[in-house]
């Protein structure tokens, strides 16, 4: 996260020569330019892999530009919204994936509003978002400042153990529409995987089978967190398979029965609504506080 951005520049230049011999010219010097590519999987469907170092307030070279909504990233935003265009044009189904979605932990003021203005503009091609962050597996609903629900995602966990079983899956897509219909959760024993020396994983249920939804649409997942709300059953499964296996001791995820308090919590993240534009003058003027706080 916090990367001096020329010895950066230098990662992402040797990540492109690295890569270049798999992928094609015009993908190696994105990479090279803002480390964000775009694949076309098959005719008709293109996967779209967007870095979100720019934009993580974690990263300190980069401050000055984390409120400024009209900063273009080094060139991500202008570079998605023109690869959004094509594949509009080109009639291409897309997915995009990004570390962290609008509304995270670690987004900055520029990418919620940012991101969540572009999807909004391309919610019509996009079909299908892929993110992570949180090693939860949990689902968030990405909002415009006045309510508007644009996109949605689906977390899978995390394989790393941070206090919980790592978790992966397999997901199914119809190939025609490119959206996700289903996926088959999978959880790994740490304990029984450390004492037996090899990987102890199982499945432990899917999402189809459990919710009764059609598809992980954002129709769909709008409908399951109203669900959520009245179906305590539903609610339980959930809270259950957040954050598994609390095999490390760690009380901050413990597993048991999720009361109100942890359903409040559990909730209350799920829908992401994304900041209003602030005008550019207040911008100036807080980087100006900001930059007198770091003086100081």
């Amino acid at each position: 996260d916090n990367t001096v951005p020329t010895i950066y520049q230098e990662m992402l230049a040797n990540i492109s020569r690295i890569w270049t011999p798999h992928l094609s010219p015009e993908v190696s010097s994105t990479i090279e330019s803002t480390g964000s590519y775009s694949y076309l999987i098959r005719p008709g469907l293109r996967f779209i892999s967007l870095n979100i170092l720019w934009f993580d307030t974690n990263n300190v070279f980069f401050d000055k530009y984390h409120n400024d909504p009209d900063w273009d990233g080094q060139g991500t935003w202008s570079w998605l919204a023109a690869t959004l265009e094509t594949s509009r044009t080109n009639h291409e189904i897309v997915w995009i994936g990004f570390h962290f979605g609008p509304g995270a932990g670690e987004a900055s003021y520029n990418y919620n509003v940012r991101l969540t203005q572009i999807l909004d503009d391309y919610q019509d091609i996009i079909k299908s978002t892929f993110c992570g962050h949180s090693h939860a597996n949990e689902f968030a609903i990405f909002q415009t400042a006045d309510n508007r629900t644009v996109l949605s995602c689906w977390a899978p966990g995390s394989l790393y153990p941070s206090g919980h079983n790592p978790q992966f899956r397999i997901i199914y897509y119809d190939r025609d529409t490119g959206v996700t219909l289903d996926f088959d959760h999978y959880e790994c024993d740490v304990n029984t995987t450390i004492a037996n020396d090899r990987p102890s994983c199982q499945h432990t249920y899917s999402f189809q089978n459990v919710y009764g939804l059609d598809d992980l649409s954002t129709a769909s997942l709008t409908s399951l967190y109203d669900l959520l709300q009245k179906n305590n059953t539903l609610l339980q499964h959930y809270h259950a398979h957040h954050q598994p296996g609390s095999n490390f001791d760690n009380d901050e995820h413990p597993d048991e029965f999720c009361d109100d308090v942890c359903a409040n919590a559990l909730l209350s993240g799920i829908v992401r609504r994304a900041p209003a534009p602030y005008p550019h003058k207040d911008v100036q003027e807080r980087g100006e506080v900001l930059l007198r706080s770091q003086v100081r």
